[in-house]
């Protein structure tokens, strides 16, 4: 699923809302999103 979230962020297909609901969700680890987003993963 990283892929599909790196590329998606990347191409500007996914928000970074997106990616904190599949972080949220436990689709991507919290590693895998600050990888792709260069953020820290905060649970609100």
């Amino acid at each position: 699923m990283y892929d599909f979230y790196k590329m998606g962020y990347d191409a500007k297909y996914l928000t970074l809302e997106e990616l904190k609901d599949a972080t949220k969700w436990n689709v991507l680890s919290k590693e895998d999103f600050k990888k792709i987003t260069g953020q820290e993963y905060i649970e609100e």
